[in-house]
């Protein structure tokens, strides 16, 4: 083989390979409007929203905890929302349990406010990463009326 083609050979395979990394290092984002935990696998786990109703000069929520996604500590990494929102209104609290509400499970309210940092990372798109490590408990993201409950374990 001529020099040449050998070099167009290589410098053939080496755009190909850069193509292939640029391809797979852009970050699949989910296709649906919502609250996502971001794993440190990069995956999106889906957390469904809840409604929410109004008390003590707040909201609260009353679940029996079967809406609520859990996660293992080391395999949290962050939160994003997509979709129509006011993003600068977002906040992240710890949990709190207030009481049991008859036949329906219990009612729990935000508690203290998380230190965030946030990107846009696309149109109507935000990633949320806490400051700190989250620690074990239960958690609510709060957007506007949108509400969001996990649990780190």
């Amino acid at each position: 083989m001529k020099k040449s083609n050998v070099l167009f050979l290589v410098i053939l395979f080496i755009v190909t390979f850069i193509s292939y990394i640029n391809v797979n290092a852009t970050e699949k984002l989910p296709e649906f409007d919502g609250g996502y935990i971001k794993t440190v696998k990069d995956d999106y786990m889906e957390i469904k929203e809840v409604e929410a109703k109004p008390a003590f000069g707040g909201y609260a929520f009353v679940t029996d905890k079967s809406s609520i996604v859990n996660i293992q500590e080391n395999e949290f990494k962050g939160l994003l929302v997509k979709g129509n929102y006011k993003f600068e209104s977002f906040s992240l609290h710890h949990l709190v349990e207030k009481y049991v509400n008859s036949g329906k499970g219990k009612q729990y309210l935000p508690g203290d406010k998380i230190d965030l940092q946030s990107k846009n990372i696309g149109d109507g798109c935000y990633y949320f990463q806490p400051r700190d490590k989250l620690v074990k408990g239960d958690y609510v993201a709060w957007i506007g009326k949108s509400f969001w409950l996990f649990s780190i374990k």
